[in-house]
């Protein structure tokens, strides 16, 4: 049978910006029927693979098609590089996109002289299809989910129906190398990423997921998954697991099977998950004893707002209270949770921006450290706040390039600048983290001796912060940035 080659994109600007490197579980994905089907698949990473210009080039000479795997932001970047010099030197060779990107915004993506063909949606199937017809010089024009390039003209196929995602083929890991892609989490020094399950039931008004697969949700069967962690476990000497699931806790049954599988096929390692607060805190008691029995370690939640007018604003159908609830009952069962927050929605006010600190606060006491990430909102393409943004003066991107500079960590929207993003990174850098210190963040800032000291000194000073709330001519703020960058620039 004939080559495929993959291409992963940089996923950041700044590669220390992404410390976990997770395997590119997307390519993995569309590569596994076709490992079945007895192609040769080739996958390059730009992340681990230092002259992955090149290689896509020297590959791509003889391959059946480039597949490309794109979410918006910094990937589109080097995607589209990559794109124009294989259509500049291989002209004949087929560019296809497919990911998030290309299904939220198909028809701008295809526009783009460098993109032949685009993938939407769940791309197992359609991407199988269109290799084979592509091997065996077939039309396109009978395979849902596609558009391309014909005679100068943009076909668009009817899109293909979501099917349940226990169809599809195990991940083939060895494509990839895997010591590349071990993060080294607090609960494992050999962290698999895993996902088991695709889409969102759910409509929050901020978030791609429930666009691009029209909240609907599939997941695979308990068996399964415990099947696949066991061979991966084994395979890998793995003693993590990162389930990368947008919403793992949708189906609590499920939950328990998967728990009662690890359990029952003597697996040992630890795990987290990402879940909403709701569905969190209405897990049984028996759901909380298999979860801590089958080694489950870390809770992420998207609490996303302390204000119940921005939570009703975009609607995440849950109010504050339910993130106390999650952090109480998460606190009861002896398993720690990670809180998620967003700053910088659409018509956020001063008061919405202290009732997010008022809740961080409010977790910490209640988990006994800090334990939050911040983020700052970016508005996604295709969803129903982007034209809310877009009305506020958020840029609207005519241009597939233009959406490379998307992102979450800088701020792109006209109310949130540098002065708006110091004062909120120092509540969550700085004061809180060194006032209720977890011991993640112990651990990395009293690395080195020096480090120790440093550590005291400021958890001291920020302990006294918080206690009065005086957050006020932050000068040490400001030495702590300069040490920080200092330390970032030597290593």
């Amino acid at each position: 049978m004939g080559k495929i080659v993959l291409f992963f994109p940089e996923t950041h600007r700044d590669r220390r910006d992404d410390p976990w490197c997770l395997p590119p579980l997307s390519l993995l994905s569309i590569a596994a029927p076709l490992i079945q089907e007895n192609y040769q698949v080739k996958i390059i990473d730009a992340r681990v693979d230092g002259d992955f210009l090149q290689d896509v080039l020297s590959e791509g000479r003889d391959a059946v098609c480039l597949g490309v795997s794109v979410l918006t932001g910094h990937q589109i970047k080097e995607a589209l590089l990559v794109s124009h010099e294989v259509k500049r030197r291989l002209p004949m060779l087929p560019v296809v996109w497919g990911g998030y990107h290309p299904t939220l915004l198909p028809e701008q993506t295809i526009a783009d002289p460098s993109v032949d063909i685009v993938v939407k949606g769940q791309g197992e199937i359609t991407f199988k299809m269109l290799v084979e017809a592509l091997s065996g010089g077939k039309s396109l024009r009978g395979i849902n989910g596609l558009l391309f390039k014909e005679d100068g003209e943009v076909v668009t196929n009817p899109d293909r129906r979501f099917v349940d995602v226990n169809q599809f083929a195990p991940l083939p890991y060895s494509l990839i190398p895997m010591e590349s892609h071990f993060p080294d989490l607090e609960f494992g020094r050999r962290t698999i990423g895993y996902v088991s399950s695709q889409g969102c039931p759910h409509g929050c008004e901020f978030c791609a997921e429930s666009t691009a697969y029209n909240r609907r949700w599939s997941g695979l069967s308990p068996q399964r998954v415990g099947q696949d962690l066991e061979r991966l476990i084994r395979q890998y000497d793995a003693d993590g697991v990162i389930f990368v699931d947008n919403n793992f806790f949708v189906d609590e049954e499920r939950v328990q099977g998967i728990c009662s599988e690890i359990i029952q096929r003597g697996l040992k390692f630890n795990w987290g998950a990402q879940g909403r607060a709701d569905r969190i805190t209405g897990l049984s008691a028996h759901t909380f004893a298999l979860l801590k029995g089958s080694g489950f370690t870390v809770f992420h939640v998207g609490a996303e707002s302390g204000s119940d007018r921005q939570l009703e604003q975009v609607e995440k159908a849950m109010d504050r209270q339910t993130t106390l609830a999650c952090a109480r009952v998460c606190k009861d069962h002896g398993i720690r949770v990670s809180f998620g927050f967003i700053f910088g929605f659409p018509h956020e006010t001063e008061s919405d921006i202290q009732d997010n600190f008022s809740l961080m606060e409010a977790v910490t006491d209640i988990q006994g450290e800090y334990d939050c990430i911040i983020h700052f909102y970016a508005p996604a393409p295709r969803t129903k706040l982007f034209e809310v943004s877009v009305g506020l003066g958020a840029n609207n991107p005519l241009h597939l390039v233009d959406w490379s500079h998307y992102n979450t960590v800088r701020g792109i929207t006209p109310w949130v600048n540098s002065r708006y993003i110091d004062k909120i990174r120092r509540r969550n850098d700085y004061f809180y983290p060194f006032a209720r210190p977890s011991k993640v963040f112990r651990e990395r800032v009293g690395r080195h001796s020096h480090g120790k000291l440093f550590f005291s000194l400021l958890h001291l000073i920020n302990k006294m912060r918080c206690r009065f709330a005086f957050y006020a001519f932050p000068l040490d703020w400001w030495i702590y940035k300069q040490y920080t960058h200092i330390r970032r620039a030597m290593s």
